[in-house]
C-alpha cells in the first residue's frame, strides 16, 4: 500500500530538511522554520 499527497510549503520552511515518519498508522510530518532574516522592531509614534 502507498500514498502520496503533495502540499504547499510556506515560504519560511526549509524544504531540505522536510521529515516524514510512519509509526502506528500515525504520519509525522516535520516542517523546519527558516530564522527570520529581518526582525520587526516596534516604533512608538506620539500623536499630537
Amino acid at each position: 500500500m502507498s500514498f502520496y499527497r503533495t502540499l504547499p510549503l510556506s515560504e519560511n520552511v526549509v524544504s531540505a530538511k522536510v521529515k516524514a515518519k510512519l509509526s502506528d498508522g500515525v504520519l509525522e510530518i516535520t516542517l523546519p522554520k527558516s530564522k527570520p532574516t529581518s526582525v520587526s522592531k516596534k516604533k512608538s509614534i506620539q500623536i499630537q
